[in-house]
């Protein structure tokens, strides 16, 4: 990682996996790269929270079909082999607060991808080196 990140503006990195706040009203600010301020346009951070919300919209869409989902093939996606099942089946995060960081930390990558995607690729190769 360090040979990927050096003299890379890891300021501008970090705050490209920043999620966008819940009303986005201004561009988002991500740093200065050679001296110009760098923003997400007001139009992607609003792409970017309607995307959020739909991210949303999907865990608690697999939350409820696993709910639904019989054990036994609940044991099966467990399980690591093809002829037998895993005696434990598999289950949805049980504390919040490890669902909450799990979710945050997908919302963080979708909108870092986002926001890296939306940059002329010239500068995404010279800031992001993607």
């Amino acid at each position: 990682w360090p040979e990927q990140f050096r003299g890379r503006p890891l300021d501008i990195i970090a705050m490209a996996s920043c999620q966008p706040d819940d009303c986005p009203i201004k561009d988002f600010p991500l740093g200065f790269w050679v001296g110009e301020a760098l923003t997400s346009p007001l139009a992607d951070e609003i792409k970017i929270r309607q995307l959020l919300c739909l991210l949303d919209q999907v865990f608690n869409r697999c939350e409820v079909t696993l709910a639904s989902t019989p054990h036994v093939l609940r044991c099966w996606l467990k399980g690591y082999h093809q002829h037998w099942f895993y005696p434990k089946p598999f289950q949805p995060l049980q504390r919040l607060a490890t669902k909450q960081r799990y979710r945050s930390q997908w919302k963080r990558f979708l909108s870092f991808v986002f926001r890296t995607w939306a940059v002329i690729p010239t500068l995404r190769d010279e800031i992001y080196g993607i």
